[in-house]
C-alpha cells in the first residue's frame, strides 16, 4: 500500500520534463525498482520502504541493536531478499551491465540518482542519509562502470509530500542536484528550505494539502452542519 501511495502522489504531481514509471520491470519481467523517473539523460530510481524501526531500538540506547534494525529494514534485508540500499545496488548493477528497464538502456543515461523513500521518520535524523550513502558505496562496484551514480538520497514520506508542489515546474534531478550542491555532507534531510533552487519560488498544486483540505471540509459538514452552512 505504501508503494502504491508514493507512486500515486508522484504520478499525480509530476508535470516537469520527464516520464514517471511506477513498478518498472527488466526485459525478463523481474521488477527493477518500485519506480523510476527518466529526465532526458538522468534516471532517478526509487525504493519505497514502509518498514519501521522498533521503538526499543530507537530509544533503548543500544547502538548495536539500532544498527541491526537499520541494516535489516533499510540497508541489507534478510534471508527473504535484499531491501533498501541493497535492492538499489542489485538492480543498478543489472541495469549498468546492459539489461534494459522498460526499453530504457544504460547507453541513454549519463547520471543515475538512487533514492530511498521511507515511511519511518528515523531516516531524517542527522547522519542517516550519510550512513545510507556510505553503505551503498561499500556495496556498489563503482570502478566497473563509467556512468555517474550519485550518493543515495534518503527521504521520508513528509519530505516527498512537501516537495510535491514544485514538481509541476522543476525536474526532480535538478532539485536533488541543488540540495546536494549545498549539502555535500548529507547530514540533514532534504526539504524545500534546504534546496537553493526552490528558495523564493512559488509552490504549485499540492495534492496532499488539497486532499486534507477537502477532508477537513467534509468533517465540518458532517459534524457541524450549522457551521458548514455559514
Amino acid at each position: 500500500m505504501f508503494e502504491v501511495y508514493v507512486n500515486t502522489i508522484l504520478q499525480q504531481s509530476y508535470k516537469a520534463e520527464g516520464t514517471f514509471i511506477p513498478g518498472p520491470k527488466f526485459s525478463n519481467g523481474d521488477q527493477a525498482f518500485d519506480a523510476c523517473l527518466v529526465e532526458r539523460g538522468s534516471l532517478i530510481v526509487f525504493e519505497h520502504k514502509s518498514s519501521t524501526i522498533r521503538a526499543d531500538s530507537k530509544y533503548g540506547g543500544n547502538v548495536e541493536k539500532l544498527k541491526e534494525q537499520l541494516h535489516l529494514k533499510f540497508i541489507d534485508g534478510d534471508d527473504e531478499g535484499a531491501k533498501g540500499v541493497a535492492q538499489l545496488n542489485k538492480s543498478l548493477i543489472r541495469f549498468l551491465k546492459g539489461q534494459t528497464i522498460e526499453n530504457i538502456s544504460c547507453k541513454d543515461i549519463h547520471t543515475i540518482y538512487p533514492t530511498l523513500i521511507c515511511l519511518d521518520n528515523t531516516v531524517s535524523v542527522p547522519y542517516m542519509g550519510r550512513y545510507c550513502t556510505e553503505q551503498f558505496q561499500k556495496m556498489f562496484p563503482r570502478k566497473q562502470f563509467r556512468k555517474t551514480v550519485t550518493p543515495v538520497f534518503t527521504l521520508n514520506i513528509s519530505d516527498v509530500e512537501n516537495l510535491l508542489g514544485y514538481l509541476d515546474n522543476f525536474k526532480l534531478s535538478d532539485i536533488l542536484e541543488s540540495f546536494y550542491f549545498e549539502n555535500r555532507s548529507m547530514l540533514t534531510s532534504i526539504s524545500s528550505s534546504k534546496v537553493p533552487l526552490l528558495k523564493g519560488k512559488t509552490e504549485g498544486r499540492n495534492v496532499i494539502r488539497e486532499g486534507f483540505d477537502e477532508f477537513a471540509k467534509e468533517m465540518v459538514r458532517e459534524l457541524f452542519p450549522n457551521e458548514a452552512d455559514c
